[in-house]
């Protein structure tokens, strides 16, 4: 089978194309199903569209196709530039003409290549739009999590959500929505048809990093402090000012007996800097923008208890490697006016996950913290209840690979 992966330049993977060596970071989502497929006995061709490019860099305005060596894939590889414009409505009005090339220039590839599955990330529901509608090949589309403006697009207000609602329309032939716990399932049957077949999967995790660390919960009650962890873009979804101002009410007595590491960048990172210099905080709350995979591993082991105060859903990846490594995880409860975390509660008990209440999120994070402190053989409980459970619903990334994989199997002889 001849596949087509088209995909945007996600920020984890520009170092990998400008480099020439592949070394993904970030979202292992999509890195993870680009290295599976590479390996697979099909013929692949990956498409990477709107990588920006410097206003010095030699090229037509309406942006650059090329190929790529890419060094640790043995697949070919085709980038495509965006130029940088100046702001101001000459800017905007030749952005548009770059996307309609982008376009053109992707569809002409693909032509050439003959693909009889082509598989196209959210970004790109335009080209897939064209093909589900227009050609005869086998039209895949991966959304990676349901965002507020993906519920804006659907109200129509401006003719470019309009132009989405109908690409979204489309006659796909699959659709994979990962499962967050973002509302996915609402979102799916208010955008797409009913026909179209959809699969909400789980992300996979790194199964064997933490197998040698079955006794999670032996040393908890020993420790002269409890370590906590909190992962996660520095944004107000994210919930990080929230889990801030949890730890200033915190009171005293309970704030010594911390250890806390908070790792994650975003629009929020100076202002975050900026509270930690209050001396009280500064003793116990240690910053880090990023840490590589073996660091996050021993951040996880050294950890007592996980927090995320994710507005939208609990089931991103960070989550799952936190509840894969037993910690003592604390997430806000689910809303079921936005339907945030209705899926989580479906697959994980309250005996093994803490729900706090997302009205108030700083003020129930600090009473429940408090309730921890004080009784370590509580926080021991739930280690060892989420290191139980864990197994029985995440998936190795290579079986959740092998999953997705067999999806496109499906598809094509159907």
């Amino acid at each position: 089978m001849r596949i087509a992966y088209i995909s945007s330049v996600f920020s984890g993977l520009e170092t990998s194309l400008g480099s020439g060596r592949w070394s993904p970071t970030g979202v292992p989502t999509i890195y993870k199903c680009i290295e599976h497929l590479d390996k697979s006995d099909n013929e692949v061709e990956f498409h990477f569209l709107g990588a920006r490019t410097s206003k010095n860099t030699a090229q037509t305005v309406f942006g650059h196709f090329r190929e790529l060596q890419i060094e640790g894939l043995t697949s070919r590889t085709f980038l495509f530039s965006d130029p940088t414009f100046a702001s101001g409505f000459v800017g905007k009005v030749l952005l548009k003409f770059t996307e309609l090339h982008k376009i053109w220039a992707s569809f002409s590839r693909l032509r050439i290549f003959d693909p009889h599955l082509v598989y196209f990330d959210r970004a790109n529901v335009l080209l897939g739009a064209m093909f589900a509608r227009f050609t005869s090949r086998k039209t895949v589309l991966r959304i990676m999590g349901i965002y507020p403006s993906m519920w804006e697009i659907l109200e129509g207000k401006t003719f470019y959500n309009r132009l989405l609602c109908w690409a979204f329309s489309s006659p796909f032939d699959l659709v994979i929505c990962t499962e967050d716990g973002t509302d996915g399932s609402s979102w799916v049957k208010a955008a797409l048809p009913r026909a179209v077949k959809c699969r909400h999967l789980l992300n996979g995790i790194s199964v064997g990093d933490y197998d040698d660390n079955p006794d999670v919960a032996s040393n908890v009650v020993k420790k002269d402090k409890i370590s906590i962890l909190f992962v996660g873009r520095l944004e107000d979804i994210k919930g990080w000012r929230e889990f801030v101002k949890a730890i200033q009410i915190l009171p005293c007595q309970y704030k010594r007996k911390l250890d806390i590491q908070i790792v994650g960048t975003g629009t929020g990172k100076e202002e975050l800097i900026d509270i930690l210099k209050d001396q009280e905080l500064s003793q116990i709350c240690h910053y880090t923008e990023r840490v590589s995979h073996k660091d996050m591993h021993q951040l996880h082991l050294n950890a007592d208890i996980y927090v995320s105060m994710n507005k939208l859903g609990n089931l991103s990846n960070a989550n799952l490697e936190s509840y894969y490594a037993g910690l003592c995880s604390i997430v806000p409860a689910s809303d079921p006016s936005s339907g945030a975390d209705i899926s989580t509660d479906k697959i994980i008990p309250d005996n093994v996950l803490i729900r706090i209440d997302r009205d108030d999120l700083a003020r129930s994070l600090s009473e429940v913290l408090a309730t921890l402190i004080e009784n370590p053989n509580l926080i021991a409980s739930y280690k060892k209840e989420m290191k139980a459970f864990a197994p029985k619903f995440l998936k190795s990334w290579e079986e959740r690979t092998s999953q997705e994989a067999l999806l496109l199997e499906e598809i094509f002889k159907d």
